[in-house]
C-alpha cells in the first residue's frame, strides 16, 4: 500500500474520531452530566445544604444554605396551622356579627314601634291639651254677659 494511502486513512481516522467525540459524545455528557447536577440538586433539595454556594473567585455567595427538606415542611405545618387559627377566628367572628346584625335590625323594629306609640301619646296629649284650652275659652265665653263677668 503506498505512502500516502496510509497518511490518508490516517487524517480521516483522525477527523471521524474528532466528530465522533465533538458530535456525538459532548452531547451525550453534557445530557448526563444535567441529569447528574438534577439528581444532586434534588438531593440538596431533600437533605439540605449547611454551607452556602460560593463563587470560587469572587467568594460572592450565589445560593444560600439551605435546611433540609424535613425542617421546612414543618415550619409550612406551623404555618398552616396558625392560618387555620386565624380562619376559624375569623369564621366566629363573622358569627358574632351576624348575630349583632340581626339583633340591631330587631332593636330597630322596636325602636321604630317605641317612635310611633312616643307620637301617639304626644298627638293625644296635643289633643288634650286643645280641648282643655277650647273648654276654658267656652267657660269664660259663657261666664261673660254683655262684657260682664258674672260672679256666681
Amino acid at each position: 500500500m503506498p505512502q500516502y494511502a496510509i497518511v490518508l486513512t490516517g487524517l480521516g481516522g483522525l477527523i471521524l474520531t474528532w466528530v465522533a467525540v465533538f458530535k456525538l459524545l459532548l452531547p451525550a455528557t453534557r445530557v448526563v452530566r444535567g441529569g447528574w447536577l438534577r439528581f444532586w440538586g434534588v438531593v440538596d433539595t431533600i437533605a439540605g445544604r449547611d454551607e452556602p454556594i460560593r463563587d470560587r473567585a469572587t467568594g460572592r455567595e450565589l445560593v444560600p444554605a439551605m435546611p433540609p427538606l424535613a425542617n421546612r415542611l414543618d415550619s409550612l405545618e406551623d404555618a398552616v396551622k396558625t392560618l387555620i387559627e386565624v380562619v376559624a377566628d375569623q369564621h366566629e367572628t363573622r358569627q358574632m356579627v351576624d348575630d349583632h346584625e340581626t339583633r340591631i335590625g330587631v332593636n330597630e323594629g322596636r325602636l321604630n314601634e317605641h317612635d310611633s306609640a312616643i307620637a301617639a301619646i304626644l298627638a293625644a296629649t296635643y289633643d288634650r291639651g286643645a280641648e282643655s284650652a277650647l273648654k276654658a275659652e267656652e267657660l269664660r265665653q259663657s261666664e261673660t254677659v254683655d262684657g260682664k263677668v258674672e260672679e256666681s
